[in-house]
């Protein structure tokens, strides 16, 4: 399953996901997009579902950056 994720500032961002889906939604990071690895993440939000049962989670990932670099996915299982 895919999602879609808007990255602001820092290491907080926001994916949207089906509220009624059954899915378990893992955050990973990685620093060299090799090595992938659970998130420490810090829900800021989650928001009411819309009239087609998607709503917007918003996170901060606590992990830090090596040389500057840090990305971040959601899997969906």
């Amino acid at each position: 399953m895919s999602g879609s994720a808007v990255f602001n500032c820092g290491t907080q961002f926001s994916h949207t996901r089906r509220a009624t889906s059954g899915l378990t939604y893992t955050v990973e990071f990685s620093t060299n997009l090799s090595a992938w690895n659970p998130a420490d993440v810090t829900i800021v939000s989650v928001g009411d579902p819309d009239a087609k049962g998607v709503q917007t989670v918003t996170l901060t990932v606590n992990n830090a950056a090596v040389d500057g670099k840090l990305f971040v996915r959601v899997r969906a299982e």
